[in-house]
C-alpha cells in the first residue's frame, strides 16, 4: 500500500579517507588545518553547537580574521592554512567587515556570534574534509571529498 516507503534515517557520511581526525584515535591532531572561507556560513555535519559556534548564517565576503595570533585576510573562495593551538577549540575573531554597504552603523554593529566563533580541534569529534563549519570549509577542494 505505500505507507512503508520512508528511508531509515541515516548516519553522518564520513568516509575514512575524509577523515582528517575523529574520536577513534587513529589519526592524531593535526598540527595545522586547510580552510575554504564562504561568505554563506552553515551549520556543521559533524560539530553541534556545543562544539562549534561557528554556524550558519552570513558573513563578510571579504575580512580581516584573526586565528592563533596571526591577522588573515580571507575573501569568499579563498583557502588558508591555520595553526592548530594545543587546546581543545580553535578561535576565529572577525576584525573587520571590508565588504560593509551600509551596515557601519553603530547601531546596526554586527552579531558577536558570528563575528567571533570557534571550531572544535582536539579531535574529540570529527574534522573531515568537505564539511562547513560556520563560513569554514574544511579542505581546499581538491581531496575528492564530498560536503555531506
Amino acid at each position: 500500500d505505500g505507507e512503508d516507503e520512508c528511508e531509515p534515517p541515516t548516519a553522518p557520511p564520513t568516509t575514512k579517507d575524509c577523515d582528517i581526525c575523529n574520536s577513534d584515535g587513529k589519526k592524531e591532531k593535526p598540527e595545522e588545518l586547510t580552510l575554504t572561507y564562504s561568505s554563506n556560513g552553515q551549520n556543521s555535519f559533524y560539530q553541534g553547537e556545543d562544539y562549534a559556534s561557528c554556524r550558519e548564517g552570513d558573513y563578510p565576503t571579504s575580512a580581516r580574521v584573526s586565528v592563533g595570533g596571526e591577522t588573515i585576510e580571507v575573501s569568499d573562495g579563498e583557502t588558508i592554512t591555520i595553526p592548530v593551538n594545543g587546546g581543545a577549540v580553535t578561535s576565529f575573531e572577525f576584525l573587520d567587515d571590508s565588504s560593509s554597504d551600509d551596515s557601519s552603523s553603530d547601531e546596526s554593529s554586527s552579531d558577536d556570534s558570528i563575528r567571533n566563533c570557534f571550531i572544535h580541534t582536539s579531535c574529540s569529534v570529527p574534522i573531515v574534509n568537505g564539511d562547513q563549519i560556520g563560513p569554514w570549509i574544511v579542505g581546499d577542494g581538491e581531496d575528492g571529498c564530498e560536503p555531506p
